[in-house]
């Protein structure tokens, strides 16, 4: 049995025009930043790493100027993903996996603070965060970390619970 729990790890306020194009700038949003911890018998796996903590003190520093103009990170301190573990007993150490859903700055500025874990992701979406187009994604996933790259579907832990696949990416 696979126990699965819901990090709220802060927000994010932004430009609705970043993610949607086509309505007029102006118009700022907030949205929630989570991250999910998954309990499989055969380890613990951890579903993106949001922001990291440094981002709520110094956003241009750990950012960079061009993504701290763009978003607003409106989250306390206690909201990073390493606070939010603590709050259900557990400490990176304890990650055997971390899965990055896309290498987004609300999906894996976290990394780093899982030094241990094997990272996941699809392949396609490593080569697109390395692009020319992404100079700012390129330094979220560039640490000295353990990656595994995917191809398409994987059953990590055997069972059929837990199968990563390619999705759609919009944008």
């Amino acid at each position: 049995m696979m126990q699965i729990y819901a990090l709220c790890c802060g927000y994010l306020e932004f430009d609705r025009h970043v993610f949607f194009p086509d309505r007029a700038p102006g118009t700022r949003m907030t949205i929630p930043v989570s991250s999910y911890l998954l309990i499989h018998p055969n380890g613990r796996v951890l579903f993106d790493t949001c922001v990291h903590c440094q981002a709520i003190t110094d956003p241009i520093g750990r950012l960079g100027e061009r993504r701290a103009t763009r978003f607003t990170v409106r989250s306390q301190v206690v909201d990073d993903v390493v606070s939010q573990l603590a709050r259900v007993g557990m400490r990176p150490a304890d990650i055997m996996y971390v899965i990055n859903s896309h290498i987004h700055v609300d999906h894996c500025v976290g990394n780093e603070c899982f030094p241990q874990a094997t990272f996941l992701v699809q392949s396609r979406e490593m080569e697109r965060a390395h692009g020319p187009d992404n100079p700012d994604d390129s330094q979220d996933v560039d640490h000295p970390l353990t990656s595994h790259l995917i191809e398409g579907a994987d059953d990590l832990c055997g069972d059929g619970q837990l199968v990563l696949s390619t999705a759609i990416r919009c944008g």
